[in-house]
């Protein structure tokens, strides 16, 4: 049992392990795709030409080289807005980098930028520290292999740890046009590629490289800080394996798997380690092994008191052992056999009363009883999402597969009818590959009881990572405190990326409030263009973004509300802005600060 146990948490590990390579092959695949579309593709064309003109082009290029890296990094030169402010860098932000952060909640690309193919800045969200990339060591390798993969380093400029990611980009009709490279957050990363569900309360996942240096673990850590001889990184040998050891005085079950890389992702060096205290994972061994013993035991002597009963026959104290079973059964848990003797009939009834003394405590226990099955039903309930944790992300490996394979396809055919074939199926995968995650968010609502939440630190909280603001925020909730579910800052985050993705220019969002005879309004308003009166309707079911992927933001937000008895609708006028009114029953709020909130 044991061994089974092991060989399942390595089987975790490889999940993982593989999950995570697929991931950030895909950074490379979409930025692919991105730089494929026929809107980039016209610019490089433009801008290749007129390169291709400038008859001293290298004193060109290094000159304004020269100036954009001289340019301290909070300014910007005519050049870099006109750039920033192109359909390129506009296209980043939206596809690439907004994308992330309204269906997936993190910030995966800390920088994208678009090289025509002299290796010169044509697109680029943030700003770049350099405005050409022909002379950087990677760029041999995307012009042989087609593509880049490095480890993880920290970012001066971005002021992050990721890892750097470029591709080739080529015209329709295969020529090297220039090139895509993005800097992509490797915490990002993991949380998108990984949600374990914490199989176990003592689970922790690491990332180490094979010299010993963490580079991510789901508890506190420091980059790159060096765990080389600790007991657990000494007994990695194997590709991949699983052993336990005490560490720190505690038994823990330790299973780990290499790093193998994906399709055109060679991997790197990185060691995937999972761990859990073994008086945990190990609890359903000596559950199952108490469970048999306890039915094991009550049928054995009930089968020896059958035989017994029918090989003695009827007898005076047989039906007196009867009756008081009888009455005992009827729920007069105070009777008891009477009999002082000591042949087989008396050890009976002396057994009968040591069982009416076990079965009223039992009965007297029965509260503690339930609390204890309770706890194995969500034993069973953690396993059970567990298994769809993996389930999911074993299809979405599939489905990165499928694409993956797919634009390999796309790269050497040229007959139209297959494109447009390989371009469905692409299509069709994009919108499983968003069920599939759509189901990860939606597991997790209602997993947490409801609780008292702190709104304005809430609406703080959401807003962690979403960039510098163009806007006056009003963070009007004071004291108010509302009993939802703690997803309640993914509602708000998702009400102010509404406002910024659809309400044009905005100059202020607001979060106030008022309180009624039916209860409480919460009032999230924009003076943006507001909600077309076609698109009201249906507005809070899943819909379909300007790329053709689902979105579930608004229908996710209603369903989190709902979990309390909270309500949401849209009562904006068209022209004057977006207006969302959230109704919270009365008994479902109240006014006062806390800490522990």
């Amino acid at each position: 049992m044991v061994a089974t146990v092991g060989d399942n948490s390595v089987q975790l590990a490889e999940s993982v392990a593989s999950s995570i390579a697929s991931t950030i092959y895909s950074k490379r695949h979409e930025m692919w795709v991105y730089g494929s579309e026929a809107s980039v593709q016209t610019i490089l064309t433009t801008s290749n030409a007129e390169f291709d003109a400038i008859l001293d082009r290298e004193a060109y290029i290094d000159t304004i080289d020269q100036e954009w890296s001289s340019t301290p990094a909070d300014e910007t030169t005519p050049l870099m807005d006109q750039i920033m402010e192109n359909n390129i860098s506009i296209g980043i932000s939206d596809l690439l980098m907004q994308h992330y952060v309204q269906e997936h909640g993190v910030s995966v690309y800390s920088s994208v930028a678009v090289t025509n193919k002299y290796g010169v800045v044509v697109g680029m969200k943030p700003r770049v520290a350099e405005y050409r990339h022909d002379n950087a060591p990677w760029w041999p390798e995307i012009i042989e292999n087609g593509s880049y993969f490095g480890d993880v380093e920290f970012d001066p400029w971005l002021d992050v740890h990721g890892i750097g990611i470029a591709t080739t980009l080529r015209s329709p009709e295969g020529v090297f046009s220039g090139a895509i490279i993005g800097f992509v957050d490797l915490v990002s990363v993991v949380e998108e590629a990984v949600y374990l569900g914490r199989p176990h309360e003592t689970t922790t996942l690491r990332i180490i490289r094979d010299d010993g240096r963490m580079i991510f673990s789901d508890k506190v850590f420091h980059m790159f800080e060096d765990v080389s001889d600790e007991k657990y990184f000494e007994e990695i040998s194997e590709p991949c394996g699983y052993f336990i050891l005490n560490d720190d005085g505690i038994e823990k079950l330790f299973s780990y798997s290499l790093s193998l890389g994906f399709l055109a992702y060679p991997g790197n060096d990185w060691i995937i380690l999972v761990d859990h205290q073994t008086a945990e994972v190990l609890s359903s061994v000596d559950n199952l092994r108490a469970s048999i013993l306890a039915v094991a035991i009550p049928l054995l002597g009930l089968s020896v008191l059958s035989s017994y009963v029918f090989a003695r026959s009827i007898s005076r104290r047989v039906r007196n052992v009867s009756e008081i079973a009888r009455e005992f059964s009827t729920g007069k848990l105070d009777v008891r056999i009477g009999f002082k003797g000591s042949d087989e009939i008396d050890q009976l009834g002396k057994s009968f009363n040591v069982m009416a003394d076990d079965l009223s405590v039992l009965y007297s226990d029965l509260e503690g009883k339930v609390a204890e099955r309770t706890k194995e039903v969500e034993q069973a309930n953690r396993k059970l999402r567990l298994l769809g944790s993996i389930t999911r992300h074993d299809a979405l490996n599939q489905v990165s597969i499928i694409a993956g394979w797919v634009s390999l396809a796309e790269e050497t055919a040229e007959d139209k009818k297959l494109l447009e074939t390989l371009r469905k199926i692409k299509e069709a995968a994009v919108n499983l590959e968003t069920n599939l995650e759509f189901t990860s968010l939606y597991e997790k609502v209602g997993i947490k009881k409801p609780e008292w939440v702190q709104m304005d630190r809430a609406l703080t909280h959401s807003l962690f990572g979403m960039g510098p603001r163009e806007f006056e925020m009003i963070n009007g909730f004071g004291d108010l405190q509302v009993y939802c579910d703690p997803m309640i800052q993914n509602v708000l985050r998702n009400l102010v990326d509404n406002s910024i993705r659809h309400g044009g220019k905005i100059k202020r969002i607001s979060f106030t409030y008022r309180e009624g005879p039916e209860g409480l309004t919460i009032v999230c308003e924009d003076d943006g263009v507001g909600v077309p009166p076609e698109k009201k309707e249906g507005l809070f079911e899943p819909s379909r973004t300007a790329s053709g992927r689902k979105s579930f933001g608004l229908y996710l937000s209603k369903e989190i509300l709902s979990i309390t008895g909270i309500t949401i609708r849209e009562t904006g006028e068209p022209g004057k802005g977006a207006r969302f009114e959230m109704h919270v029953p009365k008994g479902g709020y109240r006014f006062q600060r806390s800490e522990e909130v």
